[in-house]
């Protein structure tokens, strides 16, 4: 299943170029807006509804980005005291939960796409489906990348542990950087020390 590996790479590097995309539009709309407002006491008419549409799509793709590579909320502590076995239980209803979740925002989404479909906005014209469509793209991607989750848990062993390990070897990784600093620390202050021990008659 080679295929489906490199194609789910494709689609997750495109939707993180979009995001960059769609932040550095963000960041260069609020700095005119800046510009603007405190150089020519002016604004542009409808530049915070596209701010706010874009962050909603940001926002909406950023998710189900952080479910396919598992950096989703979860404590992994009693998962990893089960066995492989076990494991591969509570992570499979674990995602057949989230699945489920959005499922029912995707189908209530439709009817309330739906309901606005002729609708434009005032100010900039721009339909009222394409504001709100980020949320039923942002559901579709999560129920596929958990499916896609769910199918490298008993493809790949090293899948499974990626579900559980990453936590304690963040956690180790930042506890080592923290004692690195204060043995920095301390060095520093020692020296001062013996530095001011030194100047003493």
């Amino acid at each position: 299943m080679d295929w489906l590996r490199r194609f789910e790479r494709f689609i997750t590097r495109s939707l993180e170029c979009i995001i960059t995309v769609f932040f550095i539009i963000i960041f260069l709309l609020i700095f005119f807006l800046v510009l603007l407002r405190y150089g020519f006491k002016t604004s542009i008419m409808g530049t915070y509804e596209i701010i706010t549409m874009l962050f909603v799509y940001c926002s909406a793709l950023g998710t189900a980005i952080l479910v396919r590579q598992k950096e989703h909320i979860k404590i992994s502590f009693f998962i990893n005291k089960l066995s492989a076995g076990a494991r591969r239980i509570v992570l499979t209803i674990n995602y057949i939960l989230i699945c489920f979740l959005n499922v029912v925002f995707f189908y209530m989404s439709l009817g309330w796409i739906k309901s606005i479909w002729t609708f434009r906005s005032p100010m900039t014209q721009i339909p009222f489906w394409v504001q709100r469509i980020p949320i039923s793209i942002g559901c579709g991607l999560v129920i596929l990348y958990c499916l896609y989750n769910i199918y490298l848990i008993y493809a790949s062993s090293e899948e499974l542990s990626r579900e559980t390990e990453d936590v304690y070897a963040e956690i180790e990784g930042l506890l080592g950087q923290v004692k690195q600093n204060v043995k920095q620390d301390s060095f520093v202050a020692e020296r001062k020390t013996a530095v001011k021990e030194r100047k003493r008659p």
